[in-house]
C-alpha cells in the first residue's frame, strides 16, 4: 500500500501586490492543486480560486452523488482517476468562464491548472497552461508536463536555436488556460507509484527564477525532510528576483503495509474535506504554509454502493426534505378502444382516433350580445342574423348590413338608420397626421 506525505507554500513575491496564486491539499479525496491566475484588478485571484474549489468540490463529493453523469467529452476507456481530473478541469472551466460573463470587472480572467490524484494503482496528472509538474525518481528531475505557452508552440512548428529560444519575446504567453473559453482540453496522463519517488506541482514564479539543475540539487538533497525543501526552494526564488507569484507543493509516496480505509472513494460530509490550506493568499510578506500526511491508497469499491454507510453519508450533505408525498392518484378511465377493422377507411389510413359525436359536448353559453337582429357591439354596420339549421349554441354567422349605391354623396338622400361616417382610409398618414397619397 502506498502513502503520501505533502507540504504546500506560496508567497506573494516581491514585485506583485496580490498573490492570483491558489493551491489546495485536499487530504480526504486525495487531491493536490496548483492554480496560477490572470486577469488583473483581482480577477486572477478570483479565478484560481474559483477553479481549485470547483475541482476539489467535484472530484470529492460531485462524482459521487447518485444522479451524476460524465460529461460527454470524457472518454469512459480511461480509469476513473484520470476521468475524474479531466472532468474536474472542465467543470472548473465552465465556472470560471461564468463568471467572468456575470461580472464585467473579471472580464477575460482565467488559471493555469495542475493536480495529482490518487488512485488505486497509478497516480493521475493533470494540466493546462504553463504550470508544471515534476517528478524526482533516482536523483533524477524529469519534466512531465509540457507548457501550453506560445513559443513551445513556435518549437514545434519550426526549429529554434538555443539564443532564439533565451531571446524570444512571448515566453510567459501562454496559448490554453482554464476559464478563458467556454471549453477547454486539459492534459492528462497517468505514472506508476514508485517508493521515495518526490513530485512538484509548482506556478511559473518558481521556474522562472530557479533552473532545473537546481531545482535536482535541491529537492536530491532534502528529500527526507519537504518543509524543509520547500522552504529553500522558495528561498532561491526569492532571491533571483521574486518578480512574480511564487506557489509550490512537495509530495513524497512512501510504502506501508497493512489495509486502509477508502478516500475519495465515497460521498463525504462537507465537514469531512480538508480543503483549507490554512492561510490567505491574499497577504503580502511572509508565506504560506500547509503540511499534511496523506493517507495509505485503498482498494477501491465501487462509488456510491448501496450500502447503509453511504446512505447514511449522502444524507449527511443532502438535507432531508419536508414536503409530504401525496400517495399515487388513481389512474383515470380509459375511453373504449376501438379495432382498426372497426374504424372507418379514412381513419385506417391515417391512423387517427375515432371522432367524438358533438352530440356529447355540453353547448357552451349563448353570449347575450349575440342576439339575433342586433348590432355586434364591433361594427354599427354589422348585425347579427340567425341561420336555418344551425345547431343550439353555436356563434350565429355575422352579415353586413344592406348598402345602397350612391352615385353622388352630396345631392343622395340618405336612408333612415344608415351611418354618416366616411369609411376608414387605407392610405398612411404622415407625420402631420394628414393621409398622403398612395
Amino acid at each position: 500500500m502506498w502513502k503520501v506525505l505533502s507540504h504546500g507554500i506560496t508567497h506573494v513575491g516581491r514585485e506583485r501586490k496580490n498573490n492570483e496564486d491558489s493551491f489546495r491539499i485536499a487530504s480526504d479525496a486525495g487531491l493536490f492543486l496548483v492554480c496560477d491566475g490572470m486577469g488583473g484588478h483581482a480577477s486572477g485571484e478570483v479565478a484560481s480560486q474559483i477553479a481549485a474549489d470547483t475541482m476539489v468540490r467535484f472530484v470529492a463529493l460531485d462524482r459521487h452523488r447518485p444522479d451524476f453523469r460524465w460529461p460527454a467529452e470524457v472518454s469512459p476507456a480511461d480509469p476513473e482517476e484520470a476521468r475524474a481530473l479531466d472532468a474536474a478541469v472542465r467543470v472548473a472551466n465552465g465556472a470560471v468562464f461564468a463568471g467572468a460573463l456575470a461580472n464585467q470587472t473579471h472580464k477575460g480572467m482565467g488559471t493555469t491548472v495542475v493536480g495529482m490524484l490518487m488512485g488505486e494503482e497509478r497516480l493521475s496528472l493533470v494540466h493546462v497552461g504553463d504550470s508544471r509538474i515534476y517528478r524526482l525518481r533516482d536523483g533524477e528531475l524529469e519534466q512531465l508536463t509540457e507548457d501550453h505557452s506560445l513559443l513551445n508552440h513556435y518549437m514545434r512548428s519550426r526549429p529554434m536555436s538555443a539564443e532564439q529560444i533565451r531571446q524570444f519575446v512571448g515566453k510567459n504567453v501562454i496559448v490554453r488556460a482554464v476559464g478563458l473559453r467556454d471549453a477547454v482540453e486539459p492534459d492528462v496522463q497517468l505514472q506508476d507509484y514508485c517508493a521515495g519517488d518526490v513530485y512538484l506541482l509548482c506556478s511559473d514564479g518558481l521556474t522562472d527564477m530557479v533552473p532545473d539543475e537546481v531545482l535536482a540539487k535541491e529537492l536530491h538533497a532534502e528529500r527526507e525532510d519537504l518543509p524543509k525543501a520547500a522552504q529553500r526552494l522558495l528561498d532561491l526564488a526569492l532571491e533571483g528576483g521574486g518578480r512574480d507569484n511564487i506557489t509550490l507543493i512537495l509530495l513524497r509516496i512512501v510504502e506501508v503495509p497493512g489495509e486502509f480505509r477508502s478516500h475519495g472513494r465515497e460521498t463525504l460530509p462537507l465537514g469531512a474535506i480538508d480543503t483549507t490550506p490554512g492561510f490567505d493568499t491574499r497577504q503580502s510578506g511572509a508565506a504560506a504554509r500547509h503540511s499534511d500526511t496523506m493517507p495509505a491508497v485503498p482498494r477501491v469499491a465501487r462509488p456510491m454502493a448501496r450500502t447503509q454507510e453511504t446512505i447514511r453519508r449522502v444524507s449527511d450533505i443532502t438535507p432531508q426534505s419536508t414536503l409530504a408525498v401525496p400517495p399515487n392518484p388513481a389512474p383515470a378511465p380509459s375511453l373504449p378502444q376501438q379495432s382498426v377493422l372497426q374504424r372507418p377507411m379514412w381513419e385506417r389510413s391515417t391512423g387517427r382516433m375515432p371522432r367524438v359525436s358533438l352530440d356529447a359536448v355540453p353547448p357552451p353559453p349563448r353570449p347575450p350580445s349575440l342576439v339575433a337582429g342586433q348590432p355586434t357591439g364591433r361594427d354599427p354596420n354589422e348585425i347579427t342574423a340567425p341561420v336555418i339549421g344551425q345547431p343550439f349554441g353555436a356563434r350565429p354567422l355575422v352579415t353586413p348590413a344592406p348598402q345602397l349605391e350612391v352615385k353622388d354623396p352630396d345631392t343622395a338622400p340618405i336612408p333612415p338608420g344608415a351611418s354618416t361616417v366616411p369609411p376608414p382610409s387605407d392610405a398612411p398618414a404622415d407625420e402631420s397626421g394628414d393621409a398622403t397619397p398612395r
